[in-house]
């Protein structure tokens, strides 16, 4: 009995040491405790789910294997960290199996836990057991946060639909929460938008975006001072740049553009070639470049202001920092791997740089189509500049410039891909991409673009879906909401569109 006590005062102790985020320390303890006390199983579930907080998916999908030995296969909980750790690795497939085992030994009241699994079924395309999932998490629950998944799972043909129903029911409780109220009026929106039913729709995004928090502070890079430094940095001074002279194990392809604007689109392309991994949305560079600060006489000199005193040192040192991120994200060890976070289109001074053999595709869009795609959008760490017109128009007017730079910049080489010639010539685009890339003589040049393939991005359901010419100036749809952003990007409207019928 001693020990038993001793070992609840312990358990209750490290589990302190999680909740503060000291994790290193709660891993020790663990681990001194599981030799003491090698037929604990909830000692391995735990020492799992610490490595699953520090991000070492191996050692957890160990320990909690070791949980479900020591239980004799019955811990329905571990099965459940189990399929976690696939999911959070991209191993879809598994996590789906796990998750389904734990279910069966009768795991099945945990609501977060169906909400992973139909998280997982929607993003390998199978989207009706997907929904059935999220309907009984809010069975168990009563969230209506699951609602807005549902939404985004199917094309509505008419309001006359449970989903419909129990969304409008909710937008009328009083005590719903400000992220509840977010994600249902963009199910709502959603709803209406397919059924056509576009004022409507309008005022749900509407109510969405206004709902949204706007004292939340946002870091971004992109802004008029930091595209005057780019110009400065890049094309008006006299800084004399050298590229990275020790490539790493693989290329890069960095697949770039506005969000909403089809990189996802590109990225199944490539996916389908024997040679490419597709790593998704990944915001490594971001986190490096954000922390990155060189020594200059005797001041630590941060990101953007750092550019010019750059060396061969700090070149290899971003490589080996951003590439050993993205290798985990690449076990057959393929050549290329591909990077679709949008925003990476900031750094494209320092990827030439860094990565002289990567490959850049820019995305392209009609400016009212991607900006009223990123508004009718529920993003969940949704920017300022997202959820107001107005911002919007400023954040695309900024993107616009920035792009000019580096058009103007000589080490700086991309392909630009625009989305409504895409759509209608897929055949030569997509070869025309693969020429690009290196990948025309490799397996497979021609892709099914609603294939099997999960899809990580935010709208995975209409990914999965043929491309129809219907997505082209869908912003006609909402023309009369839209007076003030087609006045504020006029010339950059009036520019891509002679631009398009040049080609």
């Amino acid at each position: 009995m001693k020990t038993a006590n001793k070992n609840i005062v312990s358990v209750d102790y490290v589990q302190g040491l999680v909740r503060n985020k000291q994790y290193h320390e709660a891993i020790q303890l663990y681990k001194r405790m599981i030799v003491k006390n090698k037929t604990e199983a909830v000692l391995c579930h735990n020492l799992a789910g610490v490595y699953v907080l520090v991000e070492d998916y191996d050692n957890a999908k160990k320990f909690y294997k070791k949980a479900i030995e020591i239980s004799n296969g019955n811990k329905g909980d571990s099965y459940h960290g189990l399929g976690l750790c696939y999911q959070l690795l991209k191993e879809y497939a598994d996590a789906v199996k796990y998750y389904q085992i734990a279910y069966d030994k009768g795991f099945n009241d945990h609501y977060p836990m169906l909400y992973n699994w139909a998280k997982a079924l929607a993003v390998m395309g199978k989207f009706e057991e997907s929904e059935e999932l999220y309907y009984k998490a809010h069975e168990l629950s009563g969230d209506v946060d699951f609602f807005s998944n549902v939404a985004s799972l199917r094309k509505f043909k008419s309001l006359d639909h449970k989903s419909f129903h129990l969304l409008k029911k909710a937008s009328n409780n009083p005590n719903l929460t400000e992220i509840q109220k977010i994600g249902t009026y963009y199910g709502l929106g959603k709803i209406y938008d397919d059924c056509g039913y576009y004022d409507e729709a309008f005022e749900c995004f509407e109510l969405a975006n206004r709902t949204y928090p706007k004292n939340k502070p946002v870091r971004s890079f992109l802004s008029a001072e930091y595209v005057e430094t780019m110009r400065t940095t890049f094309l008006e001074s006299d800084n004399k740049f050298n590229v990275c002279t020790h490539p790493g194990k693989f290329s890069p392809i960095f697949i770039v553009g506005c969000p909403r604007s089809g990189t996802t689109i590109i990225e199944q392309l490539l996916s389908e070639n024997s040679k490419v991994c597709a790593a998704g949305e990944l915001n490594y560079l971001d986190i490096i470049l954000s922390n990155h600060k060189v020594l200059k006489s005797k001041e630590m000199i941060p990101y953007p202001q750092s550019i010019p005193h750059l060396k061969e040192a700090h070149y290899l040192e971003i490589s080996k920092k951003y590439c050993g991120l993205l290798e985990k994200h690449n076990p057959q060890r393929k050549p290329y791997v591909t990077d679709k976070m949008p925003g990476n289109y900031l750094y494209l001074g320092i990827i030439s740089l860094v990565f002289p053999n990567a490959k850049i595709i820019h995305c392209r869009r009609h400016p009212l189509d991607v900006c009223l795609s990123m508004y009718m959008q529920y993003f969940s760490d949704n920017p300022a500049y997202y959820s107001d017109l107005k911002e919007m128009a400023i954040y695309y007017k900024n993107y616009v410039k920035l792009m000019d730079v580096w058009r103007e910049c000589p080490q700086v080489e991309f392909k630009e891909v625009m989305y409504e010639k895409f759509v209608t010539n897929q055949k030569v685009e997509e070869k025309s991409i693969l020429d690009y890339c290196g990948l025309l003589n490799h397996e497979q040049t021609h892709a099914d673009l609603s294939g099997e393939r999960a899809i990580l991005t935010a709208s995975c359901w209409q990914a999965k879906q043929p491309i129809y010419n219907s997505s082209i100036n869908r912003w006609k749809n909402y023309e009369k909401h839209l007076g003030e952003l087609k006045d504020l990007l006029h010339d950059e409207i009036k520019d891509y569109e002679n631009l398009i019928a040049s080609i």
